[in-house]
Order: C-alpha cells, then structure tokens, then sequence
C-alpha cells in the first residue's frame, strides 16, 4: 500500500451530529473549531444561533488519480429549528478557488472568505427545507489527506461551527509503476503461462510519456503520476495480436500491470527465402563427421558440434541427445507418430537456426518460429495431431529453402 493509498483510506462511515441544546453534543453552546471558543473578532459579529441543529456525514472519498471527490450526507434541523441556508467547508486560504473542481450543488462556490461565517473554503449555497436530507458531493483538484475539518452551518439568523471528516490537507502524489511484458502466446488464450517466452525489442508507446521498448526479458516499466493513460502495442511484422493492442488505465493509488500477447503470423513465411537445408543434408555431415571423413563435407565436426550445443541450450531442450551420434538417430527416425515427425524436420530446422538460416533475414522470427516447434513437443498433449502435423509442413519448407523462396 503506498503512501497515497494510506492517505485516502476511509474505513466506515465518519459522522458528525451537531444538534444544539442536546446533552450529548460534543460542541460547546459557543461551537468553535476543535471545541475551543470562537475568536470574536475574527468572524462576523452574526450571532452564534444555538436554535440550530443539523446533522452531517462524510460517506465516502474517491480518488480518480487525478481529482478527489468528497460524497457528504446533511440533514437539516433534525429537532426543530430554522433550516440550513448554506454550509461552509473551511479549507486553507493558500488552496485557491482553483482547488474546486465541480460539485452537485449547483451554487457550490469558492468563498474567501464567506461574508456571513468568515469562514473561506466551499461553500455549498443551496438552501435546504425544513428536516430535509440531502447527499451533496465536492471534487477538489489533486489528492487528499482525509480527517477533522471545520465547518460552518448557516441557518435563519446565525450561524454554528463544528468540525466533520474532509481533506485536511493536500497530499504529496507519489509516482506509480507502470509496468507489463510483450508475450508470445503460443496457445492464443491472451495470458503469460509457463514456457510462452517474453519478446524483447518491442516497442510499447505511453500517452503523454513517449515510447519505450522492452528489455531483454520482454518487460518494461516506466513511472507515471496519477492519471488516465493509454498503452499502446506496435508488433513487428509476422506478430498478430492475441490482446487488445491498446489498453486505457487510470493510475490510482495502486501500480498497474498492462501485458501484451503476440503469436506468429505463418503466413509471414510465404515468398521470404531462409537459405535452410534439408534434412538428409545435415544427416550426410553429420555421419561423415562420425565417420572421421573430412573429404566432401559441407559442415566440419567442430562447426556441428557447436550447433548441437546450442540446440541443447536453446529453449525447451525436447530433444534427448546430446552427441552427434544420437542426433543422427533422431534425422533417420522412422514411423508415423505425429511428435516423431515433427522432431525430425525441427532437429534439421534447429541445425539451420544455429547456421543462421534467417526467414527473410528477421533473426526474431525465426527465433519464435523455432521455439514454437520446442513448445509443440514439450506440451504435445495439449494441441491436436493435425497441428503438430502442420508444424512439421513448415519446418519441411524452412529446410527446404536453401536458394528458393518459400511456398506456405
């Protein structure tokens, strides 16, 4: 809970009941501001009227992040006497008429200070009838600390002071974080779960702030105070969004979280070239290079080796081996099982991603475009035979692609 949260909390209702002549009025026959007498000479020489009741209620505080709103509710003479002619909320002098944003009074003005009470602050001008209840709320520009007040009550021939829960003073707006991760939302649902990767260096634009771009880990972050704010998405060509690509967020009081989920667009595929190779390729230097042959290869032992490293170290890791030896069992792997099918044309389609074999020249792309395959397999249970199937069809054309564009 930060520091305006704790400011503005209202637990239950705050209640003042003023009522003149009553045993249990907590206000001296001379109302004043925290029970002590009222300086004379500083207020109107108006009598104090102690025919006056009323009874009044702070029921509720909002805060929009950028304006407070105060909800009062005032009853008028509730045992007897002349009726409410208007009310005075006593805010500090230095606040300005600036400070009154709106009211449903009609006749709320800024008064500094009011000729009848000599008191400055808002004051709510409509008059009441006789035991009439009356919700009437004020937004004050900024936001609030909340507690005693004093107040002034106007009826017939006088006036009554008392004090009642308000914005006692004006409270420092801390910043708020401002914070979310672009995604790639393999299965579409539009929720960041486990193993969907974040996409860094995407850039996410902030009304009234600018543009940032996503870290390294897919995130950013940015300060923000209170207020109304629209956060944007901007894809890289080959991403379709699977959230909203624009979200509108009110800073409160609280840090606000606003993710963005991507998924690939494969039709992004279709005429790009990739320089990829086919999996008896792979499977050839492969097993020359077990074989200890150098003549007529097109990959050395070493080179093979170091892209088998970072197929192990890629992603997901769904591929068991970790010799060369066991990667060509897994190229020459036979029968018709959907997950063996498509490990054999992603194993080859991970050789040409560790050579470099880019689609259309978009490294992060390709980059999904792998792990969408590791992915597949890791969480096979959870997609159907004819995706997996159709998985496999795309790493075919990516291994497929050396020299020639790509037909999808």
């Amino acid at each position: 809970m930060n520091a305006i949260t704790k400011k503005l909390l209202v637990t239950g209702v705050l209640t003042l009941l003023v009522v003149a002549g009553c045993s249990n009025n907590p206000l001296s026959d001379v109302d004043s501001p925290k029970g002590g007498p009222v300086p004379m000479a500083a207020k109107p020489t108006t009598p104090v009227n102690n025919t006056i009741s009323y009874s009044g209620q702070l029921v509720n505080v909002t805060f929009d992040g950028t304006n407070t709103t105060f909800t009062y509710t005032f009853i008028s003479n509730p045992d007897g006497g002349p009726a409410i002619s208007h009310i005075v909320l006593e805010l500090p002098a230095e606040w300005g008429p600036g400070v009154l944003v709106s009211s449903s009074d009609p006749l709320a003005v800024w008064s500094n200070p009011d000729p009848t009470t000599g008191v400055t602050g808002v004051k709510f001008d409509t008059g009441y009838n006789d035991g009439e209840t009356r919700t009437v709320t004020v937004t004050l520009a900024g936001a609030f600390e909340v507690g005693p007040i004093d107040i002034a009550v106007k009826s017939g021939n006088g006036f009554k002071m008392g004090t009642i829960e308000g914005p006692a003073a004006q409270a420092v707006a801390t910043k708020i974080d401002l914070s979310g991760t672009v995604f790639y939302d393999i299965n579409g649902n539009g929720v960041k779960e486990i193993d969907e990767p974040a996409i860094p260096g995407v850039t996410v634009s902030i009304s009234d702030i600018g543009q940032v771009v996503t870290d390294g880990a897919g995130g950013y972050l940015v300060e923000v105070d209170p207020g109304t704010y629209t956060v944007a998405v901007a894809l890289p060509g080959g991403f379709n969004p699977t959230t909203p690509a624009s979200v509108t967020v009110t800073a409160a009081t609280s840090d606000i979280t606003v993710n963005f989920g991507a998924a690939l667009d494969f039709g992004y595929i279709a005429g790009k070239s990739a320089n990829g190779y086919t999996i008896g390729f792979w499977k050839t230097n492969i097993d020359k290079a077990l074989d200890g042959k150098t003549k007529g290869i097109q990959v050395t032992k070493a080179t093979l080796e170091t892209y088998l490293a970072g197929i192990n170290g890629f992603a997901l890791a769904p591929f068991a081996t970790t010799s060369l030896a066991g990667a060509s069992a897994d190229l020459s792997a036979t029968g018709s099982n959907p997950v063996t099918l498509l490990k054999k044309q992603l194993l080859a389609a991970e050789f040409n991603y560790q050579s470099g074999a880019n689609i259309g020249g978009d490294r992060l792309f390709t980059t999904l475009f792998v792990y969408y395959g590791e992915y597949l397999i890791v969480h096979s249970a959870e997609f159907s035979a004819e995706t997996l199937l159709r998985a496999k069809d795309m790493y075919d054309t990516y291994n497929n692609s050396h020299g020639l564009p790509m037909v999808w």
